[in-house]
Parts: C-alpha cells; sequence; structure tokens
C-alpha cells in the first residue's frame, strides 16, 4: 500500500510538472523608439509588439554618448511633462515587470506608475528618481512590479526648474509564464525512473 500511495504521490508531482512547462515561455518586448524619425506620434506604431501610447512623440534623446540610440520619447509638443499630461503605454495583456530609461534626468525627477486597469484602476507600483541640477548627462532605470498591470503613466514629478526629459528603451514582460527549468526536467526524468523501480520491485515481491 505504500508503495502505491508513493506512485500516486509521483504521478501527481509528475502532471504538475507538465502541466507548468506547457505554459509559454516569457519573452522581454523591448523597444528602444529607434525605427523613425522624430516628430513621429507613437499612438499604435508598437500594436504588434503589445503596447499602445497615448501622447507619445518621437523626439531626438540630446545626442548623449549614454543613450542606446538616437532617438527616445515625450509628451507630444512638450519639453517639460507632468502627472496633468503624463505619456501613457497601454498593454494588451497583463503584464509583471515594465522598464524604462530617463534620459537626462534633473531635479524635476521622473516617476513610472503602474495601474491595473486601462482607465482609472487600483495603483499596483510606482518608482521615482531625482536627479541634479538640469540632469545634464544623467541616466536612470526605473522599474515597477505586479501582477496584472495594464498600463503606465510617465511623467515627472515636480516643476522646479527649466529641466526637461526624455525616455528610452520602454521594456516589459509577464513573469508569471516561465517554462519550466533545465533542472527541473532532470528531476522528472529521475522521478520517472524511480517510479520504474518502485513498479520492478511491487512486482518482485508479489
Amino acid at each position: 500500500m505504500k508503495v502505491e500511495n508513493l506512485l500516486m504521490q509521483l504521478k501527481l508531482a509528475l502532471l504538475m510538472a507538465i502541466l507548468v512547462s506547457g505554459a509559454p515561455a516569457a519573452q522581454a518586448v523591448l523597444i528602444d523608439f529607434n525605427d523613425g524619425v522624430a516628430g513621429d506620434i507613437i499612438d499604435s506604431l508598437y500594436t504588434n509588439q503589445g503596447v499602445i501610447f497615448s501622447n507619445a512623440e518621437r523626439v531626438t534623446n540630446f545626442g548623449l554618448s549614454g543613450s542606446t540610440g538616437p532617438y527616445g520619447i515625450s509628451a507630444i509638443g512638450a519639453y517639460q511633462w507632468f502627472s496633468d499630461n503624463p505619456v501613457i503605454a497601454y498593454f494588451s495583456s497583463d503584464i509583471t515587470d515594465v522598464s524604462i530609461i530617463g534620459v537626462d534626468v534633473g531635479e524635476n525627477g521622473l516617476q513610472l506608475t503602474a495601474y491595473d486597469s486601462e482607465v482609472g484602476g487600483n495603483l499596483l507600483d510606482l518608482a521615482q528618481v531625482f536627479g541634479t541640477d538640469l540632469g545634464n548627462n544623467q541616466f536612470f532605470t526605473l522599474s515597477v512590479s505586479a501582477h496584472l498591470i495594464k498600463r503606465v503613466e510617465i511623467y515627472q514629478i515636480q516643476h522646479v526648474s527649466i529641466d526637461g526629459i526624455v525616455v528610452e528603451d520602454l521594456k516589459f514582460f509577464n513573469r508569471a509564464s516561465v517554462p519550466l527549468p533545465a533542472t527541473a526536467w532532470l528531476i522528472l526524468i529521475g522521478l520517472a525512473g524511480w517510479r520504474v523501480t518502485c513498479r520492478t520491485v511491487r512486482v518482485s515481491g508479489s
């Protein structure tokens, strides 16, 4: 009876592992905004990558050496943009992790805020940073993590100087959809072998 119980537990463990392994692999999406020209209104340009923007315009990123390319985004027609005029990204599926790089972030700061709804909704997480003075050559990566992120809003935090910003390299993915690690497959093979051994012992003892 003990052997039969053990075999049942092994079967259940094997089944759960197979179900987990069948989940789609988490694939990070990275948008660097360098595939167009300055002045492009972003809107639905990246729909096929799972995100739609509101109030976002492709702009030059000041030619700073630390940038990943010539362009980033800002609020449409605005060098400075605050909580009443944010850049917004809406995701076509539930996301768990989002990050953005702030370029030339100074004392006005930068904030990335995540919500669980396309409109209104609950605040899930936020990240903010402040640079110094006008932020010359100051780069910061902001990240938020939570279950079921549907949108993020990006904006400067306070208006205390003429400091303006650009953001680049929006990255997002769903951490919940993770493939079974290779080491787990080795464990499953071992469990399967153990099951065969237990069956052999039971047959020999009967």
